[in-house]
């Protein structure tokens, strides 16, 4: 599928989806309407967003790569608000170019693979012990007790979080990321989570940083004139996000698939090699990113459609992953499948800078649950209401050892 420079023209042919992708019916399970965007054609006019949308796999590959037509320094999010603040920010997530890639380089530093085996030991124990402590106790609260042990504990630790305020940046990074969507009443109530969020960013200065830890290296790196100040503070968001919300919320994903498919649970047991396409499986087939949206920088042709300069186009990275055209019974959670290739870490120059660690907090836990855990069982889980997260507020818990 190729992505073309071309002149802007009328899009009257362009196939309408007419619903809201973020009422709460949506929210609480969005694939009926995903199948129903993808259906209607590669690219869609969302008449309730003026938004283009794109939920085919290989469109959704295509608009990610073409980062120089597709944008992200205007603004990720699907409303005006969040969009028009995007050049107070300095994050890596909405930068572009030469500025993109220079912050990225040095972000990217300590979450590549060859330096990340120095910290698998300490992540490997702390999945071992936490997986201990809950083994025969009964039901338990699993997002709480277990998805979010890891982030909270050695990986806030290594970015250089306190506990008080790793606890307060999964609130306000839960607030962002509903802001990310469009403007109605979760992002309303989640204007003061933005706002708490930069004024303990604007704290998180080199004074306050402990020595070794992911946020003073940035400040080292701006002393060393190959970062500003307002970049190095925004860059630590682009390390938090990564290691909490997403990760958590993921890991809820793995641990319910698992107890809801006891056969590949059993498969695993088997065969722990199947770790790695476990946890790839489970992040296609329950993307945690919805989508974000890009703006183009020009008049751009995709599949047919133009897109005309100032277009926004939302991505849906969890539409694609379950695309019929492109995955086998896509809808079938199977450990087996060949899913290295999905979109759910994104994809192109924007691809999440810490899927690394997500994969290695989540392998981990899974490794000790293999080691130590005959049954997994799970209650009714709840759906955390966000406008760009799909995940688990909730998720009731039980490890058992036969």
């Amino acid at each position: 599928m190729a992505v073309a420079e071309t002149a802007p023209t009328h899009t009257d042919t362009t196939p309408e989806f007419r619903r809201n992708l973020y009422r709460r019916a949506a929210i609480l399970n969005s694939f009926p309407d995903y199948k129903e965007l993808r259906d209607l054609g590669p690219v869609v006019w969302l008449s309730k967003h003026n938004a283009y949308a794109v939920g085919r796999y290989e469109e959704v590959k295509a608009v990610l790569k073409a980062d120089s037509d597709f944008i992200s320094s205007r603004g990720i999010a699907m409303n005006n608000f969040l969009n028009s603040k995007s050049g107070e920010a300095k994050a890596t997530l909405i930068t572009d170019g030469e500025t993109h890639h220079r912050m990225r380089r040095h972000l990217m530093a300590p979450l590549r693979p060859n330096t990340l085996p120095d910290i698998k030991n300490r992540i490997e124990q702390a999945a071992n012990e936490q997986v201990d402590r809950l083994v025969d106790v009964g039901m338990f609260e699993g997002m709480s007790g277990l998805a979010q042990h890891l982030p909270l504990t050695i990986v806030a630790e290594m970015v250089g979080l306190t506990s008080a305020t790793t606890k307060q940046m999964l609130a306000w990074s839960e607030g962002t990321f509903n802001l990310i969507g469009a403007f109605n009443w979760r992002s309303l109530r989640s204007i003061p989570a933005l706002f708490g969020m930069m004024k303990a960013q604007g704290k998180m200065g080199p004074e306050n940083a402990q020595e070794g830890t992911w946020i003073s290296r940035l400040y080292d790196l701006r002393d060393q004139g190959e970062i500003s100040t307002s970049e190095a503070t925004g860059m630590i968001i682009d390390y938090i996000a990564p290691s909490l919300d997403t990760t958590i919320l993921a890991t809820g994903h793995l641990l319910n698939r698992l107890a809801q498919n006891p056969d590949q649970w059993e498969r695993l047991k088997a065969d722990p090699s199947l770790i790695p396409g476990a946890v790839a499986e489970t992040v296609r087939i329950d993307s945690v990113i919805r989508g974000f949206s890009r703006s183009a920088a020009k008049a751009v042709e995709v599949s047919g459609t133009i897109i005309p300069e100032g277009g926004r186009v939302l991505v849906l990275y969890a539409a694609a992953n379950r695309d019929e055209r492109h995955f086998e019974k896509p809808d079938v959670f199977d450990i087996g499948r060949n899913a290295r290739d999905h979109v759910g870490f994104g994809h192109g120059a924007h691809t999440c800078a810490g899927n690394n660690l997500a994969r290695l907090e989540m392998e981990s836990l899974l490794k000790a649950l293999v080691e130590k855990v005959d049954v997994i069982k799970v209650g009714t889980p709840k759906i955390a209401m966000n406008n760009t997260l799909y995940g688990f507020s909730k998720l009731p818990l039980e490890l058992v050892k036969a």
